[in-house]
């Protein structure tokens, strides 16, 4: 019984456990701090300080909207997961930005503003 959860999940589950997760998931951006709440069951919240980012990387599509990566991406999986995968640690990563351009902008500024 359990390799039949398991499966249903693989096939299934983790598509409605995305996108629960993706609705209950929250980000801010101050001018010091980019701060991600997330979770479905067990809510976390991360705070990034802007000045201490590692890399940004952004990710566009035709309509504007897109993934702006928080770090760099040292897992060798990460083509193969699907957000929110148990037992794999997650690039911090704002998703789904409509407007994703602007917010890149908004967080180099932030990062320029607080260098001086």
């Amino acid at each position: 019984m359990p390799f039949v959860f398991a499966g249903l999940y693989v096939i299934v589950g983790r598509f409605f456990y995305d996108k629960q997760l993706r609705a209950k998931t929250i980000y801010g951006i101050t001018s010091n701090r980019i701060i991600i709440k997330s979770g479905v069951i067990k809510k976390t919240v991360n705070v990034l300080n802007i000045k201490t980012l590692p890399n940004l990387t952004i990710s566009e599509k035709a309509d504007g909207s897109g993934n702006i990566k928080l770090a760099v991406n040292n897992n060798p999986f990460s083509g193969f997961t699907v957000y929110g995968w148990p037992g794999i640690k997650e690039v911090p990563e704002l998703r789904l930005i409509p407007d994703v351009r602007s917010v890149f902008n908004l967080i180099l500024k932030q990062q320029n503003n607080n260098i001086t």
